[in-house]
């Protein structure tokens, strides 16, 4: 399955597509993620406090190597997206477990072991990340400044063992 982006056809959120087998988004005319889609180990999505004004849903994907790259829902074209993935992992894309939902949040959709588990590990942001900026410390106060992210632990025990297995 191949969708070609619209010429000269910018959104605020991007858009992604689907080329051999390879996850793509372009954002601004340019293609800023590529996945094969046979690296991918764990998808997964997440919510921010940054909406209304900015994208705060993302679907999430990590690869073999642990990497992790997001998409947000926004994006044009999403649609295609989430059937291609719906096919392949065999996993309803269509249903959210976080839509509405306005604070940070993670949860895995695939694989179905870890279904509705935490997808990342948020820890609080140290003093000095809180001094950086008066809009940092505006953020902490209301409980919107996440902190540092990392992949949970069960999420990275999934990568571990296929890195293993492959």
């Amino acid at each position: 399955m191949e969708t070609e982006r619209p010429m000269n056809r910018e959104k605020e959120s991007g858009y992604t597509c689907i080329r051999n087998n390879t996850i793509c988004w372009d954002f601004n005319n340019e293609r800023v993620l590529q996945i094969e889609a046979d690296q991918v180990v764990v998808i997964g999505e997440y919510t921010t406090a940054e909406g209304p004004a900015r994208d705060d849903w993302f679907i999430t994907f990590v690869t073999t190597d642990g990497k992790w790259q997001s998409i947000s829902w926004y994006a044009e074209n999403i649609d295609e997206l989430i059937k291609f993935l719906t096919d392949k992992f065999q996993t309803d894309f269509n249903i959210s477990y976080l839509t509405g939902e306005v604070k940070w949040k993670s949860i895995v959709r695939f694989p179905k072991t870890l279904e509705k588990k935490q997808l990342f590990e948020v820890t609080p942001p140290t003093s000095e990340e809180i001094k950086m900026s008066l809009w940092n410390q505006i953020k902490n106060t209301l409980g919107l400044l996440p902190g540092n992210i990392k992949l949970s632990s069960e999420v990275q025990n999934e990568v571990d063992k296929q890195r293993r297995n492959s």
